[in-house]
């Protein structure tokens, strides 16, 4: 499965690899794409891990996830 979520304030180098890290160690998380322009986190997971998980996940980070309203479609 693939999720696109948008997030608030990503920097380039800094938050791109603490993004990375943080959400690669979710269980089932298999692959994290950051784009720090657009502020996109793309995560490819197994079917347990959902959307709820990354973004709570991404809070816990510190991160703001933008409303799924204002997130375009996968």
């Amino acid at each position: 499965m693939k999720t696109e979520i948008r997030i608030e304030n990503v920097m380039a180098c800094g938050c791109r690899g603490s993004i990375h890290r943080g959400l690669a160690a979710v269980q089932g998380v298999y692959g994290v794409s950051v784009d720090p322009l657009s502020g996109r986190v793309t995560v490819e997971h197994t079917e347990e891990v959902d959307r709820a998980r990354l973004e709570r996940r991404l809070g816990e980070m510190g991160y703001r996830v933008l409303s799924q309203e204002k997130q375009p479609a996968v």
